[in-house]
């Protein structure tokens, strides 16, 4: 959105895709099991690689042939961004808590940058991950040219049925952001639609609430619809006074618990001060 991490306000009428990496989630907190509950969660911090060549030739081989049998002529519009190496081993050990969470922990977790200025897509992140057998395990991208050619060369189609959903629910039609999100059960990529319904801004906060829309070009339709609240601090970093109140060491590291106060600057009366005397 028109947030920090979009490089320039979203222009309405030449909506862009901007959804770089932004530091994803890892699996660094699913704990062994209750054995290992209490642990430092940091020994389970995966390894970061920031280059591609890096990677083991295996992985390299397998990651590039999915990406050219998925983009084929459009391959060269994807770049690697950045990978963690994970060692699943050490999370299933002992006991069923952590195989029974739900989590698929990979070996390798890749990140891919996706950019096609001309069909609106200037950046968008997306996930490849495999296990130690090379087994794709997580594909957050169409698996199919012609799936991704729907989604692109029909943006205007898309449009047209967001904003006639918005007119029949009478929201209001500020088109506020756009953006794009993979549905694994049909295997394609759905544009989302935002439109800005109120916003409040005080001196330090900027409050809104928003409309989210997803428009499904298969079905020809809007499939999901959500209100969603917006806050962010519009409070300058060296505006800010950090003082420590409180201070422990856990597992060998120290952790203190900060208390902010905002300085705030009163505008000066020019009038009130007298003028300086004359030379």
């Amino acid at each position: 959105m028109n947030g920090p991490y979009r490089e320039e306000p979203f222009d309405p009428e030449n909506p862009v895709v901007y959804q770089p990496y932004v530091n994803y989630s890892s699996f660094h907190r699913i704990r062994s099991g209750l054995k290992d509950y209490g642990k430092d969660e940091w020994a389970y911090q995966p390894r970061e690689i920031k280059r591609f060549d890096r990677l083991p030739e295996k992985i390299r081989t397998i990651a590039t042939q999915v990406l050219e049998d998925s983009l084929q002529q459009w391959a060269d519009k994807v770049t690697f961004h950045s990978a963690r190496i994970y060692q699943p081993e050490r999370f299933f050990k002992d006991e069923v808590r952590a195989q029974s969470n739900y989590h698929l922990v990979p070996r390798y977790q890749l990140w891919f940058v996706f950019s096609f200025p001309e069909m609106r897509v200037k950046e968008y992140c997306f996930e490849v991950s495999f296990d130690k057998l090379g087994q794709v395990l997580k594909f957050d991208f169409p698996r199919y040219l012609f799936h991704l050619e729907q989604t692109l060369y029909h943006y205007d189609r898309a449009q047209e049925l967001a904003r006639a959903y918005v007119a029949a629910k009478k929201y209001k039609p500020v088109f506020f952001n756009l953006e794009l999100k993979y549905a694994a059960d049909s295997g394609q990529l759905n544009w989302k639609f935002y439109y800005l319904q109120k916003e409040l801004d005080s001196p330090g906060v900027n409050q809104k609430k928003i409309r989210m829309i997803i428009v499904d070009l298969t079905a020809q339709m809007v499939i999901f619809d959500r209100e969603l609240h917006s806050t962010s601090n519009k409070i300058p970093a060296h505006k800010e006074k950090r003082t420590c109140i409180s201070e422990t060491i856990w597992n060998g590291e120290r952790i203190q618990i900060m208390d902010v106060a905002i300085s705030v600057e009163e505008p000066q009366d020019q009038e009130a001060w007298p003028a300086p005397p004359e030379p």
